[in-house]
């Protein structure tokens, strides 16, 4: 009998990932029927009694353990059984935290039981670093220019170094990488591609908006100056507040705060890393300019109209408290 496909959408963070997990949460009932079986907050399928989270908190829990390999091993021998129960053929497992290198090894004796198939998408690194200064560094009180500061002192192989480490596990044909640029996804979209990289007939699914949006480079950087407002580096509610605005167009990010020679930067900062991902993963591709920096014109907010925006958010969610 064939193995059964574990599929591992090793969510890079800033990478789409939410929005990939939103897609498969609303699309659960529907994908089970079709023989995909989704993981849930407790790394089991998904029933009444679970909540629409990745198992993020239950793989750091288990990554601190002593005993981590022997409990995943024995979790995936319970869902193998279930699955032949289920008729299940595909069970799908998307959690940020895939990403930490310390993984793949303790995937090894899974790999005897499943079939193991990775995903992952990146963003071009100058603006994955706009994204993760926004999520990150903000809430801690850094602001751009610190930050860049210090992102450019080393080169950087995060990418590679973790994925060659599922390679090593899975082997390079079970092996999907993709950059978020339209020109490279299926359809131009990242759930159209996500379906058609993870073998799922995109039709008959239901779409979700995308998680997580840009927001005014200098509205974040009046946000960097005033930490104490968010309760901790994980505190969205700021950052969707704006979000749900009905004038929230207009706090978009309107074009880039960084210089194309500062753009340029960063993307040397991953060079290395670069150059391995476009050997292994895209010759042969018809686009050709995703390790290079493009610039839009960039418009900053008022600063008095920030200002009063600021003011009107931190009292919506002091009253919200």
């Amino acid at each position: 009998m064939a193995k059964k496909t574990l599929l591992l959408h090793i969510g890079y963070p800033k990478c789409g990932s939410t929005s990939i997990q939103n897609f498969l949460f609303k699309n659960k009932d529907e994908l089970i029927s079709r023989g995909y079986g989704l993981l849930d907050q407790e790394m089991a399928f998904f029933s009444k009694n679970s909540t629409d989270q990745p198992p993020v908190n239950f793989l750091k829990n288990l990554r601190e353990s002593d005993l981590a390999s022997e409990k995943l091993t024995k979790n995936f021998e319970s869902l193998s059984i279930q699955a032949d129960k289920k008729n299940i053929h595909t069970i799908i497992l998307s959690a940020e935290n895939l990403s930490d290198a310390r993984f793949p090894e303790l995937f090894r004796p899974i790999s005897e039981l499943f079939t193991i198939k990775v995903v992952l998408y990146f963003r071009r690194h100058d603006d994955w670093f706009l994204a993760a200064w926004k999520q990150w560094f903000v809430k801690s009180g850094q602001s751009l220019k610190d930050y860049f500061m210090k992102y450019t002192k080393n080169k950087k192989l995060h990418i590679k170094n973790v994925l060659k480490k599922w390679i090593d596990l899975v082997g390079i044909e079970n092996t999907s990488v993709n950059i978020l640029k339209p020109e490279a996804l299926h359809k131009g979209d990242l759930l159209e591609d996500f379906c058609h990289k993870s073998g799922i007939d995109f039709d008959g699914l239901e779409r979700v908006s995308n998680a997580n949006k840009s927001i005014n480079y200098s509205l974040l950087e009046c946000l960097s100056q005033t930490p104490f407002i968010f309760d901790g580096p994980h505190d969205n509610t700021l950052f969707e507040l704006i979000e749900n605005l009905p004038d929230a167009e207009q706090y978009g990010p309107k074009g880039s705060p960084l210089t194309i020679p500062q753009r340029q930067k960063i993307i040397d900062c991953h060079q290395e890393e670069n150059e391995w991902l476009a050997e292994k993963f895209f010759q042969g591709q018809s686009f050709d300019n995703w390790m290079h920096p493009s610039q839009k014109p960039y418009t900053p907010l008022d600063e008095k109209e920030g200002q009063r925006l600021l003011n009107g958010l931190l009292l919506m969610k002091l009253l919200d408290k």
